[in-house]
């Protein structure tokens, strides 16, 4: 619990310091790309707004805003994956490595946050204890729970589209999306939605450059396992309502995908740059051409994931980030 204390502190003190620096988020852009950049909004806009309405998108509806909030993590596949059968031949970077070097290839170019490339299965899950130790007893039970549980899940297959050409999209606070396959289009359609209503510039920090997930039976079956197994250590601790959900008499997964996009999504990046699902590597600052280098986000390959990460992500804000805690880890089979 050191990790959240930490990050308390310090989304406290950038609150207290509004005049304190931001830069935009920028990437190494060809000269249409940073056309493509120059519309990003302030960082502070975005935040401010993220902050007004944390409660609502990340926490359950009737609840006071809790201090704690904890999500639970589909992992892609790690360790080392061999090129062939023979021994001779080197082994490659795992999925999980690839996807964890363009996260931080992207953090790097844009002064973004790095992180753990994953998917969710359940967010924002409201821990209701009033202190740091009824907070960490509350965790460990949880992990124990879901470690009983999700290995009746087998593996989930992660599947993303990668094969029809789709690319990562852009998601704006209103539900407005920007694809990167159709960027131009998508953008004069933006702006032209802007003119007539500026406040739904606002992009979904979280949701700022994503990959759709294809929804399948055993994802949604780690969703209903998840949320019973926070209600069951609710029941057990006494650390909150049996249902963080409402009032629903009868669960529904979908409930819990988040908004605006409302679909299981791996996230390239956390930021305010709606670029970034256009963008290409190795730009020229003098450069006219309209083609770059290669895209700097790409749609992740498929792959069957085999684990999944319990994390604390308290304060659910951009620059409290890098300062979210891993709790444990959970096999999925």
């Amino acid at each position: 619990m050191h990790g959240l204390v930490t990050a308390l502190i310090a989304f406290v003190a950038k609150k207290m310091s509004p005049n304190d620096p931001s830069p935009l988020l920028v990437a190494t852009t060809t000269s249409k790309d940073r056309r493509i950049l120059s519309m990003s909004p302030s960082p502070f806009a975005a935040l401010d707004h993220a902050a007004a309405t944390a409660d609502t998108d990340e926490n359950a509806a009737g609840h006071e805003s809790p201090q704690f909030k904890i999500s639970l993590w589909l992992l892609p596949p790690g360790g080392e994956e061999s090129s062939s059968s023979s021994s001779s031949s080197p082994p490659l970077p795992s999925i999980r490595s690839q996807l964890q070097s363009n996260i931080n290839e992207i953090a790097t170019s844009t002064g973004g946050p790095k992180f753990e490339p994953h998917v969710t299965i359940l967010g924002g899950i409201p821990c209701l204890c009033a202190t740091e130790q009824e907070a960490d007893r509350w965790a460990a039970a949880l992990l124990q729970e879901l470690q009983a549980r999700l290995p009746s899940v087998g593996g989930i297959p992660c599947k993303f589209g990668r094969d029809n050409g789709k690319r990562p999209v852009c998601v704006f606070e209103s539900g407005h999306i920007i694809r990167g396959d159709n960027f131009d289009s998508d953008t004069i359609a933006f702006k032209r939605k802007q003119q007539q209503q500026p406040q739904e510039i606002n992009v979904k920090w979280n949701q700022s450059c994503v990959s759709v997930m294809d929804r399948c039976d055993q994802f949604s079956t780690a969703v209903k396992l998840t949320y019973e197994a926070v209600c069951e250590v609710n029941r057990r601790l006494d650390g909150g309502p049996d249902s963080f959900l409402g009032d629903e008499t009868a669960f529904d997964w979908k409930a819990t995908l988040k908004p605006p996009i409302f679909e299981p999504h791996y996230s390239h990046a956390y930021g305010n740059n709606p670029g970034l699902v256009a963008a290409r590597r190795g730009g020229d600052e003098d450069e006219e051409e309209e083609e770059g280098g290669e895209f700097l986000t790409d749609v992740p390959p498929d792959f069957v994931s085999q684990e999944a990460m319990l994390i604390w992500t308290c304060p659910a804000e951009l620059e409290c980030v890098e300062t979210w805690r891993e709790v444990g880890r959970v096999r999925l089979s």
